[in-house]
């Protein structure tokens, strides 16, 4: 209700006073001799006026105090409760006492012989009894001595009163400065939002104690750290937890800071990845019979939520999903950010499927709600991935794989839902999981490695440059061939971020083997489709090789005729920009399509590699030595070198050499090697010796 509301509301009784002013001779007052007095004697209507105008504000009081009762239960007060109780007694005493003998006139029973023939006056007399027994009995009114309270109010140190159900009945004006809250957020609040230790935050709170050094939260998710002291004090009926904290600010904060940030998100104060993947080993490796599960939890659309609420509303909605989740999840379970709007849980013991189930259901409920943000306001909805142990496996990596690839899936069937982990959800969407989750996460984590196959001058032997391969190799899992998943980063740009990291890391290894001596090896690379396209690639090139320092002359890409073909005036001003930095161009997979002939005249590039197909089955058909040795004339007449990749018999070594082929590579000469291996490959004089 508005102030103004209230004010009429208990001011209302006032208002028939007006009619005293008034002329009416139904209000009218007689004074009559009773022995020694003059009483005053009210007509019917003034009588009635009063009794009306005494109702009304009984009732009011009914009201306040029925709410004031319902107050005190919500926050489960016992003292205050008490207190209301005495009060409302006295109230009810007192109006019964005087509307019944304002109303009835026992003047004529006590005649001259009592002082005060008005009873009714002495309702107050009753009311006031009432009152001091609430003050006596229950510390109605606070008793303690002024000079402790104004010591209490402003001492340096943060003083907070918690009750047996650890909600905050009472602080100083220090506790709400080191909470950064105002008095309103903190009063009646539950102890366990500012304190950041699992175990301290849960139902039990009260049987802790909290002595010496704790680390706290602000409302505003700041981290702070204090010297805790405590005691418990009975006062009254009740048992109260006294605390006192002062906040650490030196070398002791600091270092206590530089601890909890290891293990914690500094934004919600729940465990970071590092931290979470440390618990669930050691709860794996001291695992039960009963099962464990993993939860990943993600918040649909967080992105979308950013930008329509504003700034700031994104690390809003992280605390406040944090807080829900403390919330919801007991306080044995483990709750962790991974970062971004990702969190994970683990439920340590599961007795069935339909149990992780059931608690899946329940945070859903909790966390699909609508978030408002300084006026305005969207729906929010989670998904979740879930797996168990020992069922699904028995390592921390593996769990973690297998709820990241359920969350996928749940979020693809819509938001505001959950999966559990089946074996065949691997198996048909290996690719996609590993497009979509591995391999920006292999980048980050150094998980891909460059393999270097030589390339041989057929006229010399000599070993004039290497291709790059890229090779996935995943902790716990293994090696991946190129095949597993360049198909699958090729479906989005996935593949644009591959190729950025294959062009670095290719320019630092010239660096390197130019330092050792190798000045003039050539590396070439493979250039998706997306990559040669994407409008910062010209820019990102000459960057590279700017920061690098390598000569661009050692620098081949490779690119595919499939790609050459797709838009040709594109790629005749792509190839003289690229050319125009010095960089060499080759055009890969040559022969496949209708318009080979017309690439090798309207395009500017310096080599082309033959399809593998033509050399694989060039032994057995002549049809393919017939359109390798034309390919090979028409590319010379034109000033273009030719490549054959592939090769893996001296055969076909034989017979290309004999049809005039300037450059080979293949398992015969080598297989892949790491860069390391380059150098004592090429001082054996495997070729040419």
């Amino acid at each position: 209700m508005s102030k103004f509301s209230i004010f009429l509301l208990c001011y209302g009784p006032l208002v028939p006073s007006v009619m005293l002013l008034m002329p009416f001779s139904w209000i009218s007052v007689q004074l009559i001799h009773v022995g020694p007095w003059k009483i005053d004697k009210w007509s019917n209507g003034l009588q009635a006026l009063t009794l009306g105008t005494s109702v009304y504000a009984l009732m009011i009081c009914l009201v306040l105090l029925v709410a004031g009762i319902q107050h005190v239960k919500r926050y489960d007060l016992h003292l205050k409760r008490k207190q209301i109780r005495i009060m409302f007694m006295g109230y009810i005493t007192t109006y019964i006492w005087g509307v019944f003998f304002s109303l009835t006139d026992f003047s004529h029973v006590w005649g001259g012989r009592i002082n005060f023939p008005d009873l009714s006056m002495l309702s107050m007399l009753c009311f006031g009894f009432f009152l001091r027994y609430a003050m006596v009995k229950y510390d109605f009114l606070p008793s303690i001595d002024r000079t402790y309270h104004t010591l209490y109010e402003v001492s340096p140190v943060s003083i907070i009163i918690v009750n047996q159900d650890g909600m905050i009945i009472d602080f100083n004006p220090q506790a709400a400065k080191l909470l950064e809250c105002q008095t309103n957020d903190l009063m009646f609040c539950h102890i366990g939002k500012f304190l950041v230790e699992d175990e301290l935050a849960d139902e039990c709170f009260f049987s802790h104690t909290m002595t010496g050094e704790r680390s706290i939260i602000t409302l505003t998710g700041e981290v702070k750290h204090v010297i805790a002291e405590s005691q418990y004090l009975k006062s009254r009926e009740d048992l109260l937890h006294y605390m006192v904290w002062r906040e650490v600010r030196q070398g002791v904060a600091a270092e206590q800071k530089a601890r909890y940030l290891v293990q914690h998100d500094s934004l919600t104060g729940l465990a970071n990845r590092a931290s979470f993947q440390a618990d669930l080993e050691e709860r794996l490796a001291h695992l039960s019979s009963r099962t464990l599960a993993v939860i990943l939890l993600n918040i649909d659309q967080f992105k979308q939520i950013e930008v329509a609420l504003g700034s700031g509303a994104g690390d809003s909605l992280l605390r406040h999903m944090a807080e829900l989740l403390r919330r919801t999840i007991p306080a044995s379970n483990r709750i962790a950010r991974f970062g971004d709007d990702n969190f994970a849980l683990i439920v340590p013991e599961v007795s069935n499927q339909s149990e992780i189930e059931n608690i899946a259901v329940d945070i859903l409920l909790a966390c699909n709600h609508w978030f408002a943000f300084e006026g305005k306001g969207m729906p929010v909805t989670i998904s979740m991935g879930l797996c168990l142990s020992p069922d699904h496996g028995t390592h921390s990596d593996e769990l973690i794989h297998y709820a990241e690839m359920a969350i996928y899936e749940a979020r693809k069937r819509g938001p505001g839902g959950f999966i559990i982990y089946e074996p065949a959800l691997q198996r048909a969407e290996q690719h996609q999981y590993l497009h979509h989750l591995g391999i920006q996460k292999g980048i980050e984590e150094d998980e891909f490695v460059l393999h270097y196959q030589p390339l041989i001058e057929m006229e010399t032997g000599h070993i004039i440059g290497v291709e790059a391969l890229i090779r996935w190799i995943r902790p716990g899992i293994g090696f991946f061939p190129p095949d597993a998943f360049m198909v699958a980063a090729e479906d989005d740009d996935s593949i644009i971020g591959i190729g950025y990291w294959v062009l670095q890391t290719v320019c630092e290894q010239l660096r390197r083997w130019e330092q050792e001596g190798l000045s003039t090896m050539l590396v070439s690379m493979n250039l998706s489709k997306k990559q040669f396209l994407e409008p910062n690639f010209l820019t990102r090139l000459k960057e590279t090789l700017q920061q690098t320092g390598v000569n661009p002359a050692q620098l081949c890409l490779e690119i595919k005729e499939q790609t050459a073909l797709y838009d040709k005036s594109k790629a005749h001003q792509l190839f003289k920009q690229i050319q125009s930095l010095g960089v060499k161009l080759s055009i890969d997979d040559f022969g496949t399509g209708q318009a080979s002939t017309s690439l090798l005249h309207e395009l500017p590039f310096d080599a082309v590699k033959m399809e593998p197909t033509f050399i694989k089955e060039m032994l057995s058909s002549e049809k393919n030595q017939t359109a390798i040795h034309t390919w090979i004339t028409l590319s010379h007449s034109l000033g273009k070198r030719v490549i054959a990749k592939r090769v893996e018999d001296f055969e076909q070594w034989e017979l290309l050499a004999k049809m005039g082929c300037d450059e080979i590579q293949g398992y015969f000469l080598s297989r892949p090697l790491e860069a390391h291996h380059i150098i004592k490959f090429m001082n054996q004089k495997l070729v040419g010796a």
